[in-house]
């Protein structure tokens, strides 16, 4: 007979929230029962956390790996993509986020923390960059999973019926969620649903209220509008290279023939196939045969209206990289009722800071602020030097400037104050040994070196303890080493 599962109490929460279980569920929950009896009730009672390692489970084994792999080679990901596995990691999309009662669930659990939900440039890069910002301040990061919900999707469009339009999306999909997969381990970055996935009428319903808003502000109009037209330049730029690596091999042969020699023809095929192995989407044959038509398709995880709805329900604060949405958030919001705390304001100006330590903060730097504590106190910190710089309109371009000086002299005092530190150490660790032991051996004092090195050990403690004492007196020294 098997033996029965049972989570002790000070034993990781099976919800797997990151909490001790006495802390978690326990009492809430019967987890005993689930794991023993009824493990198909498991999904229900995850946390977002819990739900987001299920998912990047269910894709590394439907793509054929293994999950317990930290490094997934990308090229390998583009060979294992079929139709089939784009049907299958669209079906396992369903099976973790099951209805409507279930997203909230987990939505409500979110607001216990500070987040800040972006809405923005659904890019890797672009993404990067907002997650490892505003990391440094919050508790965690909510992204909207940008892989298309089935279920109310024509069939003309739909990935469990015509999953060969969606190669390129689903690998776009996957190549996100794997590229933060260890900030999701560590519980930073949370990827989340929206409820207009299982309620068409609110989709439509928020929708209607966006066009209305547009209609009342002619302002906001024009800015969406200057923003579609970039996006859809550098969309039209973007689709011209990748119809270049889905040219058949034999049609651009045929027509560079016409003023090519036959070796630079040659060069220029094999050339084009580095290009498609190199090219992070490119999925199709290695002779540049595409046998199907695919969609091209572009998210900012959530329009205003729907964005806002969630944050009330999490608690969050909202973040982008979008000018329009900018005005959206600001032209709304007196009326929003969200971010209580007005994060928001801040984190325009702190996105748009022009700072190189701000880019690409390592995971490890954003897990040393958790694990040490400090977490709210550089939110203290973010919040004395917003006082500074935020001007009477919180959302002007000019706080991004002032901001930016601000903490750039923050930064530059504690780079001088760790400077000096070392630098008295090193001068007294000099003249010691230059002076005071040259002097003692030339008096032929046998005892000399134990007298420095006890004396050296008192300058090291003192170094240690000014060390130590430095990122409480310099919450910017965090920074320094960002670089």
């Amino acid at each position: 007979m098997n033996k029965k599962l049972k989570f002790k109490r000070n034993a990781p929460c099976p919800c797997r929230s990151g909490k001790k279980y006495k802390k978690c569920c326990e009492g809430k929950v019967d987890w005993d029962h689930i794991a023993n009896d009824a493990p198909h009730k498991a999904m229900r009672h995850l946390s977002i956390c819990g739900k987001n390692l299920i998912f990047l489970s269910l894709c590394a084994n439907i793509l054929g790996f293994d999950p317990s792999e930290r490094k997934i080679s990308w090229p390998t990901v583009k060979k294992a993509i079929t139709p089939q596995v784009v049907q299958a990691i669209h079906l396992a999309v369903m099976t973790v986020w099951p209805d409507e009662d279930d997203l909230m669930r987990v939505l409500r659990e979110e607001a216990d923390d500070m987040s800040g939900l972006y809405v923005g440039t659904y890019d890797l890069d672009a993404v990067r960059k907002g997650v490892t910002r505003h990391c440094l301040y919050s508790d965690s990061i909510l992204l909207v999973d940008p892989f298309t919900y089935a279920r109310h999707i024509n069939d003309e469009y739909n990935p469990l019926i015509k999953p060969e339009q969606y190669i390129t999306d689903t690998l776009k999909c996957l190549r996100l969620w794997f590229g933060f997969a260890p900030w999701i381990s560590a519980g930073i970055v949370r990827f989340i649903r929206t409820r207009d996935d299982f309620d068409l009428k609110l989709k439509w319903e928020c929708i209607g209220i966006q066009e209305e808003r547009c209609k009342q502000h002619p302002e906001l109009g024009a800015a969406l509008e200057a923003e579609a037209k970039g996006r859809l330049q550098a969309m039209e730029e973007r689709m011209v290279g990748e119809s270049m690596l889905r040219l058949p091999d034999d049609y651009m042969a045929d027509v560079l023939r016409q003023t090519c020699t036959e070796q630079e023809v040659q060069d220029f095929l094999k050339h084009m196939k580095k290009k498609r192995e190199a090219d992070p989407y490119y999925a199709g044959p290695a002779d540049g045969h595409m046998r199907h038509s695919e969609l091209t398709r572009e998210t900012t995880g959530a329009n205003y209206e729907m964005a806002k709805r969630t944050a009330l329900t999490t608690g969050s604060y909202l973040i982008t990289d979008l000018a329009y949405r900018w005005k959206e958030i600001e032209i709304d919001r007196k009326g929003s009722h969200i971010d209580d705390g007005n994060w928001t304001p801040f984190a325009k100006a702190f996105h748009g800071t022009q700072l190189k330590c701000l880019d690409n903060v390592p995971l490890e730097r954003a897990l040393e602020l958790r694990e040490n504590g400090c977490l709210e106190k550089m939110r203290g910190f973010m919040r004395r030097v917003w006082s500074v710089a935020e001007r009477n309109d919180p959302y002007t371009k000019e706080n991004i400037e002032t901001l930016t000086a601000e903490l750039q002299h923050h930064i530059s005092e504690a780079e001088a104050e760790w400077k000096q530190i070392d630098l008295n150490l090193v001068k007294w660790v000099t003249v010691e040994l230059a002076g005071g032991g040259g002097t003692a051996v030339a008096l032929g004092k046998p005892g000399w070196m134990p007298a420095v090195v006890l004396a050296a050990t008192g300058q090291l403690i003192h170094a240690g303890m000014k060390r130590l004492s430095f990122k409480k007196r310099f919450p910017a020294g965090f920074f320094i080493d960002c670089r």
